[in-house]
């Protein structure tokens, strides 16, 4: 089992759309980030080109984080339009 850990940033951006999306949208969001304690690179985790990140896709939104040993931190969470241009 991994330890999912959040950066302050990536915890204040959960809280924001936690009061802005749907309550499935955010079922499915928990459900994906739990998911990752138990197997951090599932089927649907891709690798970002030239870093150690990878991404997986939850309807709208994109979950991006680095895997260590035992310990997952989570760098970001963000709507697919800003995931990947962060002056957006």
């Amino acid at each position: 089992m991994y330890k999912v850990d959040f950066k302050p940033a990536a915890l204040r951006k959960l809280r924001k759309l936690a009061r802005r999306i749907t309550r499935s949208d955010w079922m499915r969001l928990e459900q994906a980030i739990d998911s990752l304690s138990v197997n951090p690179r599932s089927h649907g985790a891709v690798k970002l080109s030239g870093t150690d990140f990878y991404r997986i896709r939850v309807g709208d939104y994109r979950v991006i984080y680095v895997t260590g040993v035992w310990r997952i931190l989570n760098t970001t969470i963000s709507c697919k339009e800003a995931a990947y241009n962060p002056k957006m």
